[in-house]
């Protein structure tokens, strides 16, 4: 460890999408896609 006490940072690769930043990005695309599909399926009358 550092003198800082911190562990040292992970710099591998991230698996399938490369970024974190894709990781995020295509968690709140899922999210978002949920909601509108709950929304579309929840104003059909049963």
């Amino acid at each position: 460890m550092e003198a800082t006490g911190r562990p040292p940072e992970d710099d591998d690769a991230v698996p399938i999408f490369g970024t974190w930043r894709a990781i995020y990005a295509a968690v709140v695309a899922c999210a978002l896609a949920v909601m509108g599909l709950i929304a579309l399926f929840s104003a059909w009358p049963y």
